[in-house]
């Protein structure tokens, strides 16, 4: 970073000096006759950040102010500086090569400073408790603890570091400290709702465009010849036999512990059979509660259990067609952004894992084989997980089960009641308007039993210690999508 100065006489004659600062929106001017300091001085904002050269016209007056090595366009704050993004893509030895977001600046510190020790003093927090906030790339800092030790460099937020410096009067960092107190406070940014995405997601599958994705022959057949120009060959190549296989959306795994083996189902099958079968073992169930992790990784050949009660949501007669999809064939299943409260965490976890991705070192590297190719030919690798909380986590739970189902007991109270006009026709009318008591909604859950999670073959980051792969979850529709009403189908059996 850093700044630039121009001293001239003004159109009154005063001898002043004007400031700008390439980390800054501001132009400071002040008064050199009267040895006016920087900080008495007046701030003129411009409208972008950024700024390290000014002209002055023939009448002294400021004719343009610019920065950022000639750039086309101004910095986002939540961007690094051209300049130094370039560094970090082209050379290998820099810290920061390869990456997007680095701390970049460094909090100037007066030579006789004092040495910056533990503190109670706290910055801008978001609500998390990390102690280290910034509302941007700009509001985070390298900062020598003692000015006379070079090396002895921490990070920290603008935020913490100017509390900490008008603490003790180290007041040289004037920029800065402008900039720390301009900063944003943390705010939370609602994510979009999950429920609202569902919605939009029907409206689409209503039109067929994810036809050629489903898991249900007829439907796959139907849209090739509908879409001539399509090519089908790798749904083709997948299987000659319709398969139904549990389809997955969104989930969390975190906090679950083992609690059976993994099952490989393989059957011969009939037609409409691998659905079925598909299902028996994605529902098969231990009594057992731990097991090995070798005897884990194995497929151990099992039967399919029987199917699961009809009142579970995954039974296949619940599907509804084009439903249920073949699994991680396609991207545009909603995302899962919001937090799913403790309570409503599944109680059983059913992870589906065709290439056995969970045994790192026994996986199995095919990922050119279509999903329902490798369920039909080799079966499919299940393992079952149970919800596990702290003794904390149980607490909390448990109290806002009981408040859910509080809530829901009291809202059965209530009744809802729909007025009907007697006619289409404006004006007055001797027909009385018609009243009906609706039905009561169906209750909302207190607690989920099952999920399905199915892992995608293929690996979308690597780390030092971890392998990241992109997954669909299978929960409750009536998790996230409120049930409504078709008035009008109830207007027209009142009508009839």
């Amino acid at each position: 970073m850093g700044s630039g100065h121009l001293k001239f006489i003004d159109g009154n004659g005063c001898f002043c000096r004007l400031h700008v600062c390439v980390d800054l929106h501001l132009v400071g001017r002040y008064d050199l006759l009267t040895r006016q300091r920087a900080s008495e001085g007046t701030a003129f904002k411009t409208k972008y950040l950024g700024n390290s050269a000014i002209v002055i016209r023939g009448d002294r007056r400021i004719c343009a102010i610019g920065g950022w090595g000639g750039s086309d366009s101004f910095p986002c704050p939540h961007k690094l500086p051209q300049t130094t993004q370039h560094q970090v893509d082209t050379n290998k030895h820099c810290t920061g090569y390869g990456k997007n977001r680095i701390v970049f600046r460094v909090w100037p510190r007066d030579p006789k400073g004092n040495t910056i020790i533990a503190s109670s003093l706290r910055g801008k927090e978001a609500d998390n408790g990390i102690d280290l906030w910034g509302a941007t790339l700009y509001d985070f800092y390298f900062v020598l603890r003692a000015p006379d030790v070079k090396n002895y460099l921490t990070i920290s937020t603008g935020s913490r570091l100017a509390k900490w410096m008008r603490k003790h009067g180290e007041l040289i960092a004037e920029d800065e400290l402008y900039w720390a107190d301009k900063e944003e406070d943390p705010k939370e940014v609602p994510v979009v709702d999950i429920g609202e995405l569902i919605r939009c997601y029907d409206t689409r599958v209503a039109l067929g465009i994810f036809n050629q994705f489903s898991s249900r022959k007829k439907i796959r057949e139907k849209e090739k010849t509908s879409r001539s120009a399509f090519s089908y060959s790798d749904l083709e190549k997948a299987t000659d036999e319709d398969s139904t296989p549990p389809v997955g959306d969104q989930g969390d795994n975190i906090g679950r512990e083992q609690e059976e083996e993994a099952v490989s189902v393989v059957d011969d099958y009939s037609e409409d059979a691998i659905a079925r079968a598909q299902l028996k073992a994605s529902m098969l169930e231990t009594e057992s509660e731990t097991s090995s992790e070798d005897s884990a990784d194995q497929p151990t050949g099992n039967p399919a259990a029987p199917l699961p009660n009809i009142d579970s949501p995954f039974h296949p007669d619940h599907y509804l067609s084009p439903y249920p999809f073949i699994p991680c064939t396609h991207d545009e299943i909603p995302i899962l952004q919001q937090r799913i409260p403790l309570h409503l965490l599944p109680q059983k976890l059913y992870v589906h894992d065709p290439w056995n991705k969970l045994t790192v070192n026994k996986n199995d590297s095919d990922h050119n084989t279509q999903w329902l190719s490798k369920v039909t030919n080799e079966g499919d690798i299940v393992r079952t997980y149970s919800l596990s909380f702290g003794p904390e986590g149980k607490k909390v739970a448990s109290k806002a089960r009981k408040q859910a189902e509080i809530a829901e007991d009291e809202a059965a109270k209530e009744e809802s009641v729909m007025h009907i006009l007697p006619t289409d026709k404006e004006g007055p009318t001797e027909e009385p308007r018609i009243e009906v008591v609706l039905p009561p909604r169906p209750r909302k859950r207190a607690q989920v039993e099952e999920a399905h999670l199915y892992l995608s073959p293929r690996a979308v980051g690597v780390g030092h210690n971890s392998i990241v792969h992109s997954v669909e979850w299978e929960l409750p529709r009536d998790l996230f999508v409120e049930p409504r009403l078709c008035k009008a189908c109830v207007e027209e059996d009142i009508r009839q």
